[in-house]
């Protein structure tokens, strides 16, 4: 089995545009997508990368966390469309049928390595940041 990402990728991109500009649609398409990966072994290497892409996105769209391309939220979405489909590359009822959606995964999450590794960086900066504001109000409370 040979993939050949481009194609995926053009295939896939108006698609993926167009739920980019729908919350509701890319929701759904989340939610529908998670539960194929935490149902499914082939994606076990994956999942804590795929989690970290789910909270950039979140924090892209809650207006956050601006410091990433469109192209690389657009390129997660497409991840998630492929996903779903069950008539991908390898069919999803066939044994071993993830594994084709797990490469694409595996695929875009090497492209988007930078983009991840810097919101982990921001990330965890904030959530140090809120720790430490939050030890400071706990300092100023009257028992």
């Amino acid at each position: 089995m040979k993939l050949d990402f481009s194609k995926i990728f053009r295939k896939l991109s108006p698609k993926a545009n167009r739920i980019y500009h729908d919350k509701n649609r890319l929701n759904s398409l989340i939610k529908e997508g998670m539960k194929l990966l935490f149902s499914n072994k082939a994606f076990a290497d994956l999942i804590d990368d795929i989690k970290i892409a789910l909270q950039l996105i979140k924090s892209y769209y809650k207006g956050e966390y601006r410091a990433v391309s469109k192209k690389n939220i657009i390129m997660i979405i497409i991840g998630f469309i492929y996903l779903v489909n069950p008539m991908d590359v390898v069919p999803d009822f066939l044994l071993g049928g993830f594994i084709d959606d797990a490469a694409v995964f595996a695929y875009i999450i090497k492209l988007i390595h930078n983009e991840l590794a810097s919101f982990t960086l921001w990330k965890s900066k904030l959530d140090l940041n809120e720790s430490t504001i939050e030890a400071d109000e706990e300092d100023y409370e009257i028992d």
